[in-house]
């Protein structure tokens, strides 16, 4: 009997460490970590493209620049400004959120952009190496396990406006 409990308390801790998804880590920055996120549209009039911020381990910045271009976010220091605290705490609780997995991930994710639609950008900047994804803005053209993560960028962003 001791035996078949012991088995069956493996097998649960098994199954258990086995369904924890990559999803289920956090994301720390440290140092000169930094993640950016926002979102813009491409047809779009200058003043008018999007948010874009840069939340580090202590401080959320904007960028206050008026148009994108390809890679051009956080270039010019002078376009940030600093957040208040309580905005940051708010941008601070994405990282619970950020899909370790999306590592693996090829730039863009769905069809960002399309038919007018926005794009969700983000770029994560860890131990000197930057990867950057476009995420499409319809949860129905990302793969499932990005939903989460889609919603509550698509929440923050709406709470820090």
């Amino acid at each position: 009997m001791k035996i078949l409990r012991f088995l069956s308390l493996l097998g649960l801790l098994t199954i258990f460490s086995c369904s924890k998804d990559n999803n289920d880590t956090k994301l720390e920055l440290i140092g000169e970590d930094n993640l950016v996120f926002g979102s813009y549209a491409g047809e779009c009039p200058p003043q008018d493209c999007g948010d874009i911020y840069k939340l580090n381990s202590n401080r959320l910045y904007k960028d206050v620049t008026t148009q994108f271009t390809s890679g051009n976010w956080m270039e010019n220091p002078a376009n940030l400004i600093v957040l208040s605290t309580d905005k940051f705490l708010i941008a601070n609780d994405l990282l619970n959120y950020f899909p370790v997995s999306i590592l693996n991930e090829e730039r863009r994710i769905g069809n960002p952009g399309e038919v007018d639609g926005f794009t969700f950008y983000v770029q994560l900047t860890k131990n000197g190496e930057t990867k950057i994804w476009e995420i499409d803005d319809r949860s129905e053209k990302i793969p499932a396990k990005y939903h989460i993560f889609l919603q509550k960028l698509k929440d923050k962003m709406t709470q820090l406006q």
